[in-house]
């Protein structure tokens, strides 16, 4: 891919970091970052503003560069409308699963969750294109959380991983992707209702 090409396909992702770096610069995570007890109280906009604070800078820049790299390799899948799909229905699954099924965990701040889910779902909707590089992606990716879940993935950063985010994240964009894909094989069989 020659730089001018590449460029445009880096405009979201560069802009989305510079987001998430200006929310951690501007110290949001204490005042923004979802915490159950709050939620419970009202706050409910903590369910998604959370996933756009981080812990601290290395967490943040993780962050940033999985989002780049997720879009330069799924930007075609991922555009615009797909990616917002895709992106909101991680985040309401991860909110929605951690303050409904996961009562133990009171806290949590990152967009790793949804970039679980933005992965997932390009990946799900690239396999009519690359079909060998996303099925073995997908079936990696489902290892990964499985070893995260169940196994005893020790934590490399200093601070808790929340890896049921990664797997709900994962799980919505999966959702949201066969949803998109549903509607796609019902408009080209002329069939309503997408």
């Amino acid at each position: 891919m020659r730089a001018q090409e590449a460029l445009p396909r880096l405009i979201l992702p560069l802009g989305l970091g510079a987001l998430l770096l200006a929310a951690y610069g501007l110290d949001l995570g204490a005042s923004l970052s979802y915490r159950r007890d709050a939620v419970l109280d009202g706050r409910y906009w903590l369910l998604l503003s959370g996933q756009f604070v981080h812990i601290d800078l290395a967490h943040v820049s993780l962050n940033a560069a999985g989002l780049i790299l997720i879009w330069l390799l799924w930007s075609e899948q991922l555009r615009t409308f797909n990616g917002m799909f895709i992106g909101i229905w991680s985040a309401l699954s991860v909110a929605f699963a951690l303050l409904l099924i996961h009562p133990q965990i009171v806290g949590y701040a990152g967009f790793s969750g949804v970039l679980h889910g933005l992965a997932a779902g390009g990946a799900l909707l690239g396999l009519r294109r690359q079909p060998r590089f996303n099925a073995l992606f997908l079936v990696l990716l489902a290892a990964k959380l499985g070893w995260e879940l169940w196994g005893s993935a020790p934590s490399p950063h200093a601070f808790d991983v929340i890896v049921e985010a990664h797997a709900w994240g994962a799980g919505g964009g999966v959702i949201a992707a066969t949803m998109l894909l549903t509607c796609r094989r019902r408009t080209a069989s002329g069939l309503a209702g997408c």
